[in-house]
């Protein structure tokens, strides 16, 4: 079998679709037209063509001229009887295609919901694995009527067309179908028996879930956790759940891999985008509730974190990139205005105070300004020791080490790393 992927958008991906195109054995042909605007050239050469996502409505002939072609070239393969999947925009174009209104701006959904299948969805062979209702992760504000022939197979309260077919091998599904893991196993997919699952293992352990070893479906080689006992989700979670090793012979390394490697990455990558508007929503509700229902760290932000002890004080506003990276010891305080750009790991150790106004930068752009422009850096960590007092409106750049018991004074600019019980003071910080 032969399949014909179009990517309207930069590093969309296929998701979980890829591990049943390559179960099933699948060459598949990739069109990026977001980058030249060339499509297959006629139907003959592919047996099923999958059409993704983008930031772009189905509409936008004007400035993606390549659409009205895609929605023919769409049409056709539907009508010799080819397999047509679309997701997200592609959901958009194949509706476009068969005569159905799109209807943009109409159904805003952002985060993790439930979807719910319908009675022809629990009878559809796809879809009646799902029960009568499972979550995904919603990020569209576009939907479309109902083609004339189609019949429903999901829906929620604000898309009422989630999944639906026109005939037995056309599949609309308006949501991408894609999660993926922090750790060492990267399952792209969200099943709900698996919502809640953890991992019994040891961090950097075989992953195990219900007494066995979770393996790679390509490899069969184990699984690894990143870390122990935490629950799927998007953004900080990752999947104990029989997946895909990310051997380099495995699976390419998407630029979140190449950022948590301390590799270069290009940061405007969607999968980035994603979860740093992720960390805006839990940023915002701390932000915004009232002190005596956000307690000293708002459940979002709390949940954000790679870790956080219980008696850690963020006093509000506070702004962090991702979230995902930040590990806060016991009794860490942080004053108001602090900022932590936590593209590379921020570790904080015990009873750390920072006074307000404090910015860690981790993120370090590169310095030729042509690849500057495109969005490549690379992400540094920084570790703070314990009983570490940061006066306001100190700067802690990338990579920068401190030791127990430092003091950095107010207004410090720290570019090296400060020896245990140092005191540093200055542009760049000095020892006093």
């Amino acid at each position: 079998m032969r399949v014909a992927v179009i990517e309207n958008m930069r590093n969309t991906g296929l998701g979980a679709l890829a591990a049943a195109l390559d179960e099933a054995g699948a060459e598949i042909d990739w069109f990026r037209v977001w980058q030249d605007g060339v499509l297959p050239k006629d139907i003959s050469g592919h047996d099923a063509l999958v059409v993704l996502g983008g930031e772009q409505s189905a509409l936008d002939d004007e400035t993606h001229p390549y659409l009205p072609e895609l929605v023919r070239l769409t049409r056709r393969f539907g009508d010799a009887g080819k397999a047509v999947l679309g997701i997200c925009l592609g959901s958009q174009i194949l509706a476009r295609a068969y005569g159905a209104d799109n209807l943009l701006g109409a159904a805003r959904e952002f985060g993790w919901h439930k979807i719910g299948v319908t009675g022809e969805g629990r009878a559809d062979p796809l879809l009646s694995a799902l029960g009568g209702e499972f979550t995904i992760f919603e990020w569209h504000a576009d939907t479309f009527s109902l083609p004339e022939g189609a019949v429903r197979l999901a829906s929620s309260p604000v898309a009422e067309n989630q999944a639906l077919p026109n005939r037995p091998r056309r599949l609309w599904h308006p949501v991408p179908l894609r999660g993926q893991c922090r750790g060492r196993c990267a399952m792209e997919s969200r099943i709900p028996r698996y919502d809640r699952a953890h991992c019994a293992g040891l961090a950097g352990k075989p992953c195990r879930v219900g007494g066995k070893t979770s393996r790679c479906r390509r490899c069969r080689g184990p699984c690894h956790c990143a870390r122990l006992g935490q629950p799927d989700r998007i953004g900080g979670g990752h999947v104990a759940v029989p997946g895909f090793c990310l051997r380099s012979d495995a699976m390419p390394a998407s630029e979140r891999d190449k950022m948590a490697a301390g590799e270069w990455y290009c940061c405007l990558d969607d999968e980035l985008d994603l979860l740093r508007r992720q960390a805006r929503i839990a940023v915002h509700a701390h932000n915004t509730l009232p002190p005596d229902e956000r307690g000293a760290v708002a459940p979002a932000l709390r949940e954000l974190f790679a870790q956080v002890a219980l008696n850690v004080v963020i006093e509000a506003p506070f702004h962090c990139s991702y979230g995902i990276n930040i590990t806060l010891g016991e009794r860490v305080y942080f004053n108001a205005g602090c900022t932590i750009l936590d593209s590379g790991r921020v570790t904080v150790g015990d009873r750390s105070m920072f006074g307000p106004g404090v910015q860690i930068y981790c993120a370090e752009h590169h310095k030729e300004p042509a690849l500057r422009s495109t969005g490549i850096e690379i992400a540094r960590p920084v570790t703070i020791g314990s009983d570490v007092w940061v006066g306001g409106s100190a700067i802690i750049l990338g990579g920068i080490s401190i030791g127990d018991r430092a003091i950095v004074g107010a207004g410090a600019v720290v570019t090296r790393d400060v020896p245990a019980g140092a005191t540093v003071v200055g542009n760049p910080a000095r020892i006093r």
